[in-house]
């Protein structure tokens, strides 16, 4: 390979922020995470203005409502920015246990943020906007209660591995300075 043809695809490789010979580092994998998160939160912010969903309503009705509210805030806050902060605690350091805590971190809040907001807004249309387009019909809180319940323990286990996960990189980044 001549020395101009290494040079466009050592420039284009620098331009993604790094070589190809390069590992992928806990504080790599962090920061291409927090850009996925990034995307991904901001597709949830705009599927909220996409009226046919009506998910202001679902949030305003509050009760069932609410765990949309809160599964979209969690991943607001250990999405992008947690991704985000643990990028910046490992850097560029090699450590197989950021590696660990990254793959237990982003499947625990994957599983904990979207139970709750899958969850919060199908019972939260079903409280709220299934009556606004069915008139005279209503399903019984506590028959949509029930099926709200199923996703208690997934968003608890997801919610217990995203902390576990974030223990284990605090620890990491930790042993990975010395």
């Amino acid at each position: 390979m001549e020395r101009s043809e290494r040079s466009v695809i050592m420039l284009y490789n620098y331009s993604y922020g790094m070589r190809i010979d390069d590992p992928m580092t806990p504080g790599t994998l962090f920061r291409y995470a927090s850009i996925i998160h990034a995307i991904i939160a901001a597709l949830l912010t705009l599927l909220i203005a996409y009226e046919p969903l009506e998910i202001p309503r679902i949030i305003s009705g509050g009760s069932a409502g609410m765990w949309y509210t809160m599964g979209y805030l969690m991943y607001l806050i250990a999405g992008p920015l947690g991704s985000l902060y643990f990028s910046s605690l490992y850097g560029e350091r090699k450590s197989i246990v950021g590696t660990i805590s990254f793959i237990i971190y982003t499947i625990g809040v994957f599983l904990a943020t979207f139970s709750l907001i899958y969850g919060g807004y199908y019972a939260g249309w079903m409280m709220h906007v299934y009556p606004v387009h069915n008139p005279g019909q209503q399903i019984p809180t506590q028959q949509i209660h029930l099926w709200l319940v199923n996703f208690v323990l997934p968003a608890g286990i997801g919610t217990a591995l995203a902390g576990l996960g974030a223990l284990i990189g605090a620890l990491g980044a930790i042993i990975s300075r010395k």
